[in-house]
């Protein structure tokens, strides 16, 4: 069994991880952007080449919790709050209510 979010059979339940996933994507692309930061220069504070931030931020490779958090913390933006963010946003688009 994956550990992916994405991995469920649950129709539902992959749709609402694409669209948390995406949050937290869009939101560091935005952040890094803010900082006035290249893909280039991010990359070598993560220690990897431009092209892997590129993937992460076209969506082409999957972020793990150890890429998300090591973005933020170079960006100085607390992890916590971008990943509360994301939820909040997911139930808000998914709450039927």
């Amino acid at each position: 069994m994956s550990n992916t979010l994405s991995s469920s059979s649950d129709p539902q339940h992959q749709e609402q991880a694409r669209f948390f996933i995406d949050v937290i994507r869009k939101n560091l692309i935005d952040l890094r952007r803010q900082a006035d930061m290249t893909q280039s220069e991010l990359a070598r504070r993560m220690y990897c080449s431009a092209s892997t931030v590129s993937n992460f931020e076209r969506g082409e490779r999957e972020m793990t919790l150890v890429w998300v958090c090591g973005v933020c913390h170079i960006l100085g933006v607390n992890s916590l709050s971008v990943v509360s963010c994301a939820v909040e946003k997911t139930r808000k688009e998914f709450d039927p209510r």
